[in-house]
């Protein structure tokens, strides 16, 4: 679809040429050699895709899955159920046994704040099609007004904004290689849902000014709160975490929410419900690893030379006292740029930050006898 002579002509290809000299007589002036790569660098910027999408070939493809697969598993916490219901829709298209002039997968993605709805989106972006800015996301809040419609597909003739194309049809035209999130979905104008059956149905659009957007090389993802407790009281009791029966009746009245609030031609269209689980202490301990493992990789491209070392007293008095089922990971991440974010940035900016680079100093995180956030610094 990406090389069709219709898209091609549209895109204006045939003036390449212009695109093509300007770069061999940039990099003639700088007396290096034209490329392949440098050709394959001016063809995705002049199509405005990405280059990891215009030129896969299988090897990479199936490399890129293979990588997508660990990366999930090692960036998601808590979640490896909603990834065994997606890699294999993804692994059928790679193949090619999708359904023909569809998206290649839709789910909406129910859960609590902050365990991983919008992270996935951002991973699928970037391993599948190169980049996070693969990703177009729409906050479904700003779309809560019948005229809102228009934004997303244009305009009427006769209006402003008719020759401008919608917001939603411009940038799926632009980038017909990409992941549509549509963040809390249970927000917008119920005429907004009607756009998406056709969508879902049919992997095709036609916006106000007659042009028919091809959405079959979409992954779509719908976001929704609905049917999440709203207090944990009920369940957590005496206990300090939720039990398996709790995640099933968790599940089950998000469900039932689900199938009350939206029409079921919606629902029928979606490949599947999706159901990110509140975040226990294991996994936040795994977030609370890759943060810092984060933290160090910044200091290492900042090129200082500073180890930071974590007493596991404090560790886990920081994971119990952020554990909120009602929050997920944000409050963790919060008081984790609290503290380590803000006591590093007041240490370099106190003293001269050539120290830092040309020595070694070690950070070393603990809690006093009276539960006091305390840190030393010792040189190396």
């Amino acid at each position: 679809n990406l090389c069709s002579k219709k898209f091609l002509l549209n895109n204006k290809l045939q003036n390449f040429n212009y695109v093509y000299t300007n770069t061999r007589i940039k990099i003639s002036t700088n007396n290096f050699i034209l490329t392949l790569e440098d050709v394959k660098n001016s063809i995705s910027e002049y199509l405005n895709i990405s280059k990891t999408v215009l030129f896969k070939n299988t090897t990479i493809t199936k490399y890129n899955l293979n990588k997508l697969e660990k990366y999930l598993y090692t960036n998601i916490h808590g979640q490896n159920h909603i990834f065994t219901k997606i890699l294999p829709l993804i692994k059928q298209n790679l193949i090619g046994l999708k359904t023909k002039n569809k998206p290649i997968g839709s789910w909406i993605l129910c859960g609590p704040s902050g365990t991983g709805k919008t992270e996935l989106a951002k991973i699928l972006a970037k391993q599948l099609f190169g980049s996070e800015k693969e990703l177009i996301r729409f906050d479904m809040s700003e779309y809560m007004e019948k005229h809102s419609l228009s934004r997303l597909i244009g305009s009427p003739p006769g209006y402003i904004g008719y020759s401008e194309g919608g917001q939603l049809t411009e940038q799926v035209y632009k980038k017909p290689n990409s992941i549509l999130l549509f963040d809390e979905i249970e927000k917008a104008h119920p005429d907004i849902y009607n756009i998406m059956l056709q969508i879902l149905d049919e992997g095709r659009l036609t916006d106000t000014t007659g042009k028919l957007i091809d959405f079959s090389n979409t992954i779509i993802l719908l976001t929704s709160n609905l049917g999440c407790p709203k207090n944990y009281d009920l369940y957590l009791k005496n206990k300090t975490y939720l039990s398996e029966l709790d995640l099933k009746e968790i599940e089950k009245n998000i469900i039932l929410q689900i199938h009350n609030y939206f029409k079921p031609e919606l629902l029928n269209r979606l490949t599947n419900i999706l159901i990110f689980y509140p975040l226990n202490i294991n996994a936040l301990t795994l977030i609370f690893n890759k943060f810092i493992k984060e933290l160090k990789i910044k200091l290492y491209l900042n090129k200082l030379n500073i180890i930071i070392h974590i007493n596991k007293k404090l560790k886990y008095f920081l994971i119990k006292l952020t554990y909120n089922p009602l929050y997920g990971a944000r409050p963790l991440k919060r008081i984790l740029e609290l503290i380590f974010d803000k006591s590093i940035s007041d240490l370099l900016l106190t003293y001269n930050k050539n120290y830092f680079i040309k020595y070694k100093y070690i950070l070393y995180y603990f809690l006093n006898n009276y539960y006091k956030l305390n840190f030393n610094i010792y040189s190396l």
